[in-house]
């Protein structure tokens, strides 16, 4: 049995790939996307525990949410 001939694999730089709007979600507002991560200046009861962070950088991969992690 002949060996199977694969497409190459995509390649494209990070900035090239998200530069066109098709390929970026957020269309290059990522302040809702980022915001769970956000450190606040001050004490508030907004603040996400460590938990609540872990969930949602385990879920970003499901929810679309691009990550650097």
């Amino acid at each position: 049995m002949p060996a199977e001939i694969l497409p190459s694999a995509f390649q494209a730089l990070y900035s090239d790939y998200f530069s066109e709007a098709t390929h970026d979600v957020f269309n290059g507002d990522y302040a809702a996307a980022l915001a769970p991560n956000d450190v606040p200046l001050q004490a508030n009861d907004n603040v996400l525990s460590p938990e609540q962070i872990k969930t949602l950088v385990v879920g970003a991969r499901a929810r679309c949410v691009p990550t650097a992690f």
